[in-house]
């Protein structure tokens, strides 16, 4: 069963592929127009709102792409504003206009009306259009970050170094964690070095990063915290489609027989390939084999392939199969057959 209120698919920009997680609020480009996810129809079709005019259009699933990330570090001309940014800019001038261009206070009815409509709080509203009154244009209200990208580093290379394998060092030692004590190691091995020594609340920054066991080790203490924080056998985690797909065997409940001699030719086996993050059926093999590298290619070959002919040569023309495409990896329930694929270039 596929979960209705998200789906993930992998879909191509240009040559780039790139997934995208299907779900309402999501932003998406469709068309090279900026929208967002309101609604999911069904596996191929979604509802989309044009968030600069407010429109509602109806989109196939497999021509959406991801929104343009910006850079924040880099400083934004009118031309290199990312088009997520400046479209909603453009929904919020077209709204604030009446009220930009009255030059009168806006009633606290229709205050709480574009609160609701924006979700915006009536203080920035004011702000907004206080801007929008000295400069009309929607650049001027163009929301961005301030400050460094979240996940980047201001320490030098060879330090930040330094600071992993003092960190690293102390996961593997098990004791309890002290910032005091971490702190007095990661001097040691900057003055042997003769390096700067970072504060300790940079040190403690990247402690979630390098060493998150021993944010636990404190109140779970170590066997705990090693639970915590590292993974368990049995378990797969998954962010998209495609990331992962299992490859099963089972021997079906009936026996075939030969067509003129009525004597049994066995058991048939079915191969069948899931993917681990939305539980979809991508391909399956029935076979007398038992499963083998042949049963186990044949499933695959069904599996990232479309299903339209295979639909059409068996007079299945009512039905749909969308799922199919080429997964990162994937894994068998038998081990002895040793298959084990990782794509780097997933395609759709």
């Amino acid at each position: 069963m596929v979960d209705e209120d998200t789906v993930s698919v992998a879909v191509a920009v240009d040559t780039t592929p790139t997934f995208l997680v299907i779900q309402p609020g999501q932003p998406c480009v469709w068309q090279n127009t900026l929208y967002e996810i309101t609604a999911i129809l069904d596996l191929a079709r979604v509802r989309l709102k044009n968030l600069a005019s407010g429109a509602q259009e109806v989109a196939p699933v497999v021509e959406l792409v991801g929104p343009p990330i910006a850079d924040a570090r880099v400083e934004q001309t009118a031309e290199q504003i990312v088009s997520a940014a400046l479209a909603i800019a453009s929904a919020r001038e077209i709204a604030l206009r009446p009220y930009v261009q009255s030059g009168d206070r806006v009633p606290h009815e229709e205050m709480q009306r574009l609160s609701q409509q924006l979700k915006l709080k009536p203080t920035r509203l004011r702000e907004l259009i206080r801007t929008l009154r000295e400069d009309p244009r929607p650049k001027a209200i163009v929301c961005s970050k301030r400050g460094p990208t979240k996940g980047t580093f201001t320490l030098l290379p060879d330090i930040e170094s330094i600071v992993k394998v003092v960190i690293r060092a102390a996961v593997n030692e098990g004791k309890p964690y002290r910032l005091d004590a971490l702190h007095e190691n990661l001097k040691l091995a900057c003055d042997a070095q003769g390096k700067a020594v970072p504060h300790p609340e940079t040190l403690a920054s990247r402690i979630p990063r390098y060493g998150p066991e021993l944010l636990h080790r404190m109140r779970l203490g170590p066997k705990r915290a090693k639970e915590a924080v590292r993974g368990k056998a049995g378990r797969i985690r998954t962010t998209h489609a495609l990331a992962v797909v299992e490859i099963d065997h089972s021997p079906l409940n009936l026996t075939l027989l030969d067509s003129k001699t009525r004597q049994p030719l066995g058991r048939a086996w079915l191969t069948i390939v899931i993917d681990r993050h939305t539980r979809v059926v991508l391909g399956f093999c029935i076979s007398l084999e038992a499963p083998s590298r042949l049963t186990v290619a044949l499933a695959l070959v069904h599996a990232v392939l479309p299903k339209d002919v295979w639909l059409a040569e068996r007079g299945l023309v009512d039905f749909t199969w969308l799922m199919w495409g080429t997964p990162q990896s994937f894994c068998t329930d038998r081990g002895d057959l040793g298959f084990r694929a990782v794509c780097d270039d997933p395609i759709q």
